[in-house]
């Protein structure tokens, strides 16, 4: 069955469970359908050999003939056979591993991190300091309810099924009866996907969202990571002679599901106790198993004096300590039962923090080691340990986000009470002055009788509701669009008014072009203020945004502005001897900052990882990464490792002459990019048009509105979130420089009001692609015409930043097809509106030509054929998708009450997300 080419393996992987599908889909439709879908099939074989305009428009016409019930089916099918693709392919990966580890002649789990280590120390890094480095890493990946996943999770946990049993079947040595028993278990998952609705019926709510992201912890984190750890442990022993730490936390987990309040009023201050409350329940279920599990393998009557002395001399002393132990973690889940089912709990007896249980534990540790159980100590007790110096009785830490113009409103409710003025109002210098003060001050600042609006009450309360939770179970507060001192210093001064009596790290948030180019200036400013450092202790901790600093200006213009802000932010930090962690908010896609996580991590500045990093998974990168046991195990070496190369071996940082090439370049694109997005009068029509964004609201993807509120400008906020047809400023404010290639002229403009998922998302359904590539053609095809080409290819080859940044941007392009955009466009696109379309057609046939022009080989992908033989072969069933969905929303936006022709749109979107691997 195992064949020794791995493209073979998975083209008989791909076989085999299309073969299932196909008997599926013959027994459930009959034998005509299924005919009719092998001619659709056919036909597109057809269009994928020649490339020609004659077979795509046979592709095109066959499905006029079809009527809305079998374009529904049809449509289901594709989307299918691309699921058991993305299936495939990631069991390829796992077997690919598993034969790069058979490979090598030690018995080394980690094979990347090993690696690693190992050329770290061709480059001079002592044992010591490698030591040092790996047990003070501190790597926490950010699982944010951003709405990405497009599946239902019914639907993943049917996909992650078929996956172990796909692994189960290239296992050579299993007798037949044992494979005939897994080939039935594979063809009921896939009976059950055929038959399961892939719609979801109804927005899922902010809890929904937090319950959901807590499955992958009880699914395969809780399990992964203390292996993971055990193997990191291992090899650092080898290494160096000395194992991890058992309370030694280099990678962690935190999540904004339920705490993200960032533009979603449905996020309060009720639902952000319950997510605590949820992960806290989930983590005593899960140690309460595990705790049962370790009472039951303890059956040893050896045991040290303080042991003997704590059972009172029992037969089994583990067991009676442990039950003990059992019994307080029941108290602790019948607790977190009643309180979230009541509100309040009577129960006695529970876990009040993390520290407790691993005082008792380390008893039975002690006394393992004491009676010379080495073996014993070191099995399931220490993972157990482990699991506690990660997850603690929380599970995982909950960030809260929120608006600064939510606190600025919230300050002014309560200095008008006061008959001070409006706090909004205030110029900067009188706002920082009088939080400096009120920092100061031990009276309380709000009055009992303090009345306000229904926001500012629901700030408060919030603020209020954190004041009362453990502080193990909160990360940051992060400030989202924060561009002055005064935005980070009134959340500290709201949670001392509030009560919080330590304090939760305030984390600004610099999102859009503007901002990373003031974000230098204003924590110069922070930091120079005595009343701040005390509060902070010199360690300060800052997110940059990738996704709207991209919508602002472009890929090429953010990416190079972010490379920038780091760096200056670095130099500030230094100055002031404060200690920066960077957290970088990314999407899964090109366009939001996603991408290999190894690369993302050695792409950045010299000197901005320093063993510290915080970064977002988002949506279906959740799934992707974390989902299977042995990606998991991967994802979390991949981070591991990159972090400890980036910050021991960090690549050197640009030559002067690259500055100044990427300075040309930035200054180009982010001109292209805005003279068509914000200045092209009917751009935001073609947009709306040929793309599916306003229906993308009937996929019940996510809790949070695609638009943000409209807020209106002020003189502190100089982006504008209103709705289209509002006048919209992109000028700087008032100590901001203005950003490269960025207009201070207003507009009028719809995209604003935008969030950045749905923009991208939208373009990514019709295969343009256009936010992760525009200006980069013509950026690129400026500096070839002129005497710094050869700097150009030199940067191409030799710097890694930019040698990155190009492997993404051909990842995308090749994901592109201007036949299909202009199949939408015959659709879909009025003719007074294709001059937009020929243009952004042209645009993006100008990038593919410039990418593949300073390409070493001169092609796209063509460094990685395999990755380039993954995207084009699932053109067979994506084209198909892509004519379907563009005849669809053609006929539903001319009969907008159809819920067939709705259900069929809504299942194309599935089915193309699925086979791009990618939303927003």
């Amino acid at each position: 069955m195992k064949t020794t080419e791995p493209h073979d393996q998975l083209q008989s992987d791909i076989a085999f469970l299309h073969g299932i599908l196909a008997e599926v889909i013959t027994q459930r439709e009959g034998s005509g359908f299924f005919e009719l879908l092998s001619g659709v099939l056919r036909v597109s074989a057809k269009y994928q050999n020649t490339k020609n305009d004659e077979d795509f428009s046979s592709l095109q016409n066959l499905f006029a003939e079809f009527d809305a019930e079998r374009a529904e089916k049809i449509t289901r099918a594709l989307a299918c056979y691309l699921s058991l693709v993305n299936i495939a392919e990631e069991h390829q990966k796992v077997l690919h591993e598993r034969e790069a580890w058979r490979s090598i002649e030690d018995d080394a789990a980690l094979r990347d991190l090993g690696a690693a280590f190992r050329s770290l120390s061709e480059a001079g890094i002592s044992a010591e300091r490698l030591y040092d480095a790996v047990t003070n890493l501190h790597i926490e990946l950010v699982l944010t309810a951003h709405p990405t996943e497009i599946m239902r999770r019914s639907l993943l946990q049917k996909y992650s099924s078929i996956a172990k049993h796909l692994e189960i079947r290239s296992y050579t040595d299993l007798p037949p009866y044992e494979q005939r028993l897994n080939t039935e278990a594979i063809r009921r998952e896939i009976f059950g996907m055929w038959e399961t609705d892939a719609i979801r019926k109804k927005k899922p709510t902010p809890t929904d969202e937090a319950y959901g992201g807590l499955l992958v912890f009880e699914q395969t984190l809780w399990h992964e990571l203390p292996r993971f750890l055990r193997e990191v442990s291992d090899l650092l022993e080898r290494e160096t002679g000395r194992p991890l730490p058992v309370d030694a936390v280099p990678i962690c987990f935190a999540s904004w599901m339920g705490g993200d309040r960032d533009g979603n009023p449905n996020v309060t201050a009720n639902v952000t106790q319950r997510a605590v409350w949820l992960a806290q329940w989930m983590a005593a279920v899960l140690y309460e198993r595990e705790i049962d599990r370790l009472r039951f393998e303890l059956s040893l009557k050896s045991g040290d004096a303080r042991l003997a002395e704590l059972t009172n001399n029992a037969h089994e002393p583990y067991r009676v300590y442990l039950k003990e132990i059992h019994n307080r973690m029941v108290s602790t889940r019948t607790r977190l039962e009643d309180l979230l089912q009541h509100g309040h709990s009577e129960t006695q007896g529970h876990y009040r923090n993390a520290g407790e249980l691993v005082r008792e534990l380390n008893v039975v540790y002690d006394s393992l080691i004491a009676t010379n159980m080495h073996d014993v100590a070191e099995g399931r007790l220490t993972d157990l340990l482990r699991r506690l110096a990660v997850f603690g009785l929380h599970l995982v830490k909950l960030d809260i986000r929120q608006e600064s113009s939510r606190h600025r409103d919230a300050m002014g409710a309560i200095t008008q009470s006061l008959g001070l003025g409006n706090y909004a109002e205030y110029p900067e210098n009188e706002k920082i002055a009088f939080l400096c003060s009120e920092l100061k001050e031990r009276r309380p600042l709000i009055p009992l009788d303090f009345t306000c609006d229904a926001e500012a009450r629901e700030v408060l309360d919030t603020f209020y509701m954190l004041a009362r939770i453990r502080t193990e179970s909160l990360g940051a507060y992060v400030i989202s669009m924060a561009k002055s001192v005064s935005d980070i210093l009134a959340v500290h001064l709201l949670q001392k008014v509030t009560g919080r009596k330590t304090p939760l790290r305030v984390v600004p948030l610099f999102e859009t072009i503007s901002d990373l180019v003031n974000a230098p200036h204003v924590l110069q400013k922070l930091f120079a203020i005595p009343e701040y450092r005390a509060l902070i202790n010199n360690k300060q901790e800052i997110m940059i945004g990738y996704s709207d600093s991209s919508k602002d200006s472009g890929i090429l213009t953010a990416a190079w502005n972010l490379y920038r802000c780091q760096e200056e932010i670095i130099k500030v930090a230094h100055e002031a001897g404060v200690e920066v962690t960077l957290f970088h908010g990314r999407g899964g896609t090109i366009g939001r900052g996603g991408g290999p996580s190894h690369l993302a991590i050695l792409s950045q500045p010299p000197g901005s990882v320093e063993g510290r990093i915080r970064v977002t998974e988002q949506g279906e990168m959740i799934q992707a990464k974390f989902g299977l046991p042995s990606v998991a195990r991967r994802s979390l070496e991949i981070y591991t490792s990159a972090v400890l190369l980036a910050s021991l071996k960090p690549p050197p940082g640009p030559p002067q002459e690259f500055r100044e090439v990427m300075d040309a370049l930035s200054e180009t694109a982010a001109v292209e990019y805005r003279r068509l997005v914000y200045e092209t009068p009917a751009f935001i029509d073609y947009f709306r048009s040929v793309t599916p964004e306003q229906e993308l609201g009937n996929l019940n993807i996510g809790s949070r509105p695609a638009k943000r509120r409209s807020i209106g400008s002020t003189q502190d906020a100089p982006r504008a979130q209103g709705e289209p047809g509002t006048s919209v400023s992109h000028g700087s404010t008032q100590d901001a420089p203005r950003a490269q290639g960025e207009p201070g002229t207003s507009v009028s403009h719809g995209i604003e009001a935008l969030r950045a998922i749905p923009w991208i998302f939208a373009w990514t359904q019709v295969r343009l692609m256009l936010p992760s590539w525009l200006g980069v053609g013509a950026a690129l095809a400026k500096v070839l015409r002129s005497d710094r080409r050869e700097t150009l290819l030199r940067m191409r080859r030799e710097w890694y930043f930019f040698r990155s940044f190009i492997d993404l941007i051909e990842m995308v392009l090749i994901k592109s097809d201007i036949r299909i955009a202009a199949h939408y466009d015959s659709r879909l696109v009025a003719d007074a509106l294709k001059p937009v379309a020929n243009e952004i057609h042209e645009r993006l046939a100008n990038a593919i030509l410039r990418v593949k022009e300073i390409s070493p080989e001169g092609d796209l992908v063509a460094y990685d054929a395999n990755l380039r033989r993954e995207i084009e072969f699932r053109s067979l069933w994506l084209d198909p998708l892509n004519i379907l969905q563009a005849d669809y929303l053609m006929r539903l936006r001319q009969k907008p009450e159809s819920e067939t022709l709705r259900r069929g749109l809504l299942l194309t979107i599935n089915g193309i997300a699925a086979g791009l691997k990618n939303t927003g």
